[in-house]
This record gives structure tokens, C-alpha cells and sequence, in this order.
């Protein structure tokens, strides 16, 4: 192969990475479905949101309420029956961002932005920690190294 075709195949995939990423990420369910879980394990086991902060704790009446249905008390893990995190999606982005993750559900709005006197989680709640976007890119790697082959070898 030509040493200048190669370095302008390499100068491509140096320029459009983020939207290499994003197409493996639309191509494949499994990584969908893995980014929306490892969003929603956050939540429910560390009660923290995209940055690592933690969302708090739950008020004394809160606790006994879900005390009696038998679920955890010791953070806010935005997890009652469950409706809220099973409607997150991934959402079709451009430019940098390689995917986002939003919630179809009712409850959304309230729980980013609040309602009258209770504040919000923001839109933080979505999106992956460090740890997390880390360990999809493990699994995002072998897919994004056959992208690129095509495009070597194309």
C-alpha cells in the first residue's frame, strides 16, 4: 500500500474518532444496552451520578416508606418500581459527543429539575463515571479496532 494512502487513511481516523466511536456504539445493541446498565449500577449501587457525586440520602419518611418495600435506604438510588431507569435510551448525538443517555419517562423532568420546593438531580443522573466509561470502552475496543481495519484495508 502507498505510504501516502496510509497516512491519509490515518489522518481520517485521527479526525473522525469520535464519529468511528459513535457508529460502533449505534451498530451495536450490546454496547447500547451495557452504557444503559452500567448508567442505571451506578445509580442503584453507589447512588451516584456521572461525575461520582453522590445524589444523598433519603429523608426519614422516605426511608420507612422504602424500608417497607423491602429496598435499600442507605443512599437515593432514583429506584422505587423501577419505570424511571428501565426507559433510559441512548439518544443520537453529533459533533464530540459520542452517545448521551435520557430517560422517555414521565418522572424525568421532576427528577432533573424538581418541583416546587424539592430540588433536582440535574442532568447528570445520565451519563456514565469515569469507572464506568472505562470499562465500555474495554468492551467498545475490539469493535472499534474492526472499523478501523476496514477502513485500512478498504
Amino acid at each position: 500500500m502507498d505510504l501516502k494512502l496510509v497516512q491519509a487513511k490515518l489522518l481520517y481516523i485521527k479526525e473522525n474518532i469520535n464519529e468511528l466511536m459513535r457508529e460502533v456504539m449505534e451498530e451495536n445493541e450490546d454496547l447500547q444496552k451495557l452504557a444503559l446498565d452500567l448508567n442505571r449500577r451506578q445509580l442503584q449501587e453507589q447512588g451516584v451520578d456521572s461525575s461520582g457525586k453522590k445524589l444523598g440520602d433519603y429523608a426519614d419518611r422516605t426511608k420507612r416508606l422504602r424500608k417497607a418495600a423491602g429496598l435499600q435506604t442507605g443512599f437515593i438510588d432514583l429506584k422505587f418500581s423501577g419505570d424511571f431507569q428501565d426507559e433510559f435510551i441512548i439518544k443520537d448525538n453529533t459533533g464530540d459527543i459520542i452517545f448521551s443517555i435520557d430517560s422517555e419517562n414521565w418522572k424525568r423532568d421532576i427528577l432533573v429539575e424538581g418541583l416546587r420546593h424539592r430540588k433536582g438531580f440535574g442532568e447528570d443522573i445520565f451519563g456514565l463515571t469515569a469507572e464506568s466509561l472505562e470499562e465500555l470502552k474495554r468492551k467498545m475496543h475490539p469493535h472499534l479496532k474492526a472499523k478501523i481495519a476496514e477502513i485500512l484495508n478498504a
